[in-house]
């Protein structure tokens, strides 16, 4: 038998879950890393299907959630950086940016009416958490207050949407 036979589809999705499973089980933040690493290396912008992404977008994360407004309301965030958590997930996973600046977020935050005092401390917040819910990718200058552009992890992505999926209480009672 060749060596080099193309695996398929499931058998590939089946032999990662178990390697991703049995490394989530020893240490979840290793597990993370893998994913982030994964997700880096092999995404290509606007290289998905049609039909995976159409798939996530009409997911019941996303339901009638076709704005920033409607996300922010379905999240219903409580503290800044959760709301900075909301915007940031807007723009990397609906809007396919591949990286965010603080003061884009800001701005967004704002036409809502939940501007942030310090959208930096905020962004700065998530990072500390662990697992980090948010990753700084460069710096432009050496200054303090040099621009800083910043990105996701899998873990802030997972965060927002239990923020947005009704939790099984609600379930129950609709």
């Amino acid at each position: 038998m060749n060596q080099h036979t193309p695996r398929s589809e499931a058998g590939a999705i089946a032999e990662i879950d178990s390697v991703l499973s049995e490394i989530m089980k020893e240490d979840e933040e290793a597990g993370l890393r893998v994913l982030e690493w994964a997700n880096m290396k092999f995404r290509r912008k606007g290289s998905l299907s049609k039909a995976y992404t159409s798939t996530v977008k009409a997911s019941p994360v996303f339901g009638e959630i076709n704005d920033l407004p409607s996300l922010f309301s379905a999240a219903s965030p409580k503290v800044e950086a959760e709301k900075v958590l909301v915007a940031a997930y807007w723009f990397q996973v609906h809007e396919e940016y591949d990286e965010l600046e603080s003061q884009m977020l800001n701005t967004e935050l704002k036409q809502l009416g939940h501007g942030i005092k310090n959208v930096t401390r905020a962004l700065g917040n998530l990072l500390k958490q662990k697992p980090q819910l948010v990753l700084q990718t460069k710096k432009s200058g050496k200054a303090k207050q040099a621009r800083k552009k910043y990105r996701l992890t899998q873990a802030g992505i997972n965060a927002v949407q239990r923020m947005i999926s009704p939790s099984p209480e609600e379930n129950e009672n609709e």
